[in-house]
């Protein structure tokens, strides 16, 4: 159940440089303005960081992003951060979509679950797993890393089973 109402804040996208696709990952709503029918998304940093370079956007790169109803939006890079691996783009959608629920303390152990979307055709894809005592492959003691099994081109193994 907490998987299903999650995936209706969570966005596919992709990143692409003269028309080839470059990398897809997911991402989530945290904010939203009902005036000009924008949104937020949370998303990872890898999503334009240059392939050859570790700080660097991708030149001229495009963001196209995958709505929970399929349809595909043009998204604009808003902020990025490479030290927490984290970046922010608008998108404008007639669809409304709701802000993730984010809360300020994290604990540090337990279950988890990691929830993304398919950029190509909407699905929603779903892994569970524990937060471990590991540090990221980031320069950052803040973010956390977990077991669940996911790819960054989304060929997840879903043990999750999505009931809508």
């Amino acid at each position: 159940k907490v998987a299903v109402l999650a995936s209706r804040s969570v966005v596919g996208l992709s990143s692409f440089s003269d028309e080839k696709r470059i990398r897809v990952c997911s991402g989530f709503v945290i904010s939203s303005n009902a005036c000009t029918d924008t949104y937020k998304i949370l998303t990872s940093a890898t999503l334009i960081r240059s392939l050859n370079t570790n700080n660097i956007l991708i030149p001229d790169v495009k963001i196209k992003v995958c709505l929970p109803n399929g349809d595909i939006s043009d998204g604009v890079i808003s902020m990025v951060d490479f030290h927490y691996n984290i970046a922010v783009v608008k998108v404008k959608s007639d669809q409304k979509l709701p802000e993730a629920i984010l809360i300020s303390e994290v604990t540090k152990r337990g279950a988890v679950l990691a929830i993304g979307r398919f950029y190509d055709h909407g699905r929603v894809m779903c892994a569970q797993g524990k937060i471990r005592k590991q540090a990221s492959t980031f320069d950052c003691s803040e973010l956390l890393v977990s077991s669940c099994q996911t790819t960054m081109g989304g060929c997840w193994r879903s043990p999750c089973k999505l009931q809508w």
